[in-house]
């Protein structure tokens, strides 16, 4: 009786041993990892007000007091500034291929602007 528990003793301590480092090894790494998204601009730029969706995201860059809504595919690596304009842009949103954003077009007015990246209009 007393061979067979230590032989139950050596088995169940040589299985723990085996399934804890073999499991541990095949355990995969839960750091968080960052990336970043944005190189464009100078040092003097500031960016603002990002959003995703998918693989997309969009946000905004203030270079000297204008902002500009951008967006870069993950996927693909392309930014594209949405729409080339001396207006002040903010707030964007992106849904699928649909960018909207605020844009002023006077001291007094604002509009919501859309664009469809996928079509380009």
């Amino acid at each position: 009786m007393k061979s067979c528990m230590i032989i139950f003793i050596i088995f169940f301590v040589s299985a723990f041993f085996f399934c804890g480092a073999v499991s541990a090894a095949s355990v995969q790494s839960t750091h968080n990892t960052t990336a970043k998204i944005s190189n464009v601009g100078t040092l003097y730029s500031f960016k603002d007000s990002s959003a995703i969706d998918g693989n997309r995201v969009v946000w905004i860059q203030t270079t000297s007091g204008h902002s500009v809504v951008y967006t870069k595919n993950l996927k693909t690596g392309k930014t594209i500034k949405i729409l080339a304009t001396k207006q002040t842009q903010y707030d964007p949103a992106i849904s699928g291929t649909r960018v909207v954003w605020l844009q002023a077009v006077s001291s007094i007015k604002t509009f919501i602007y859309e664009k469809n990246l996928a079509t380009g209009s």
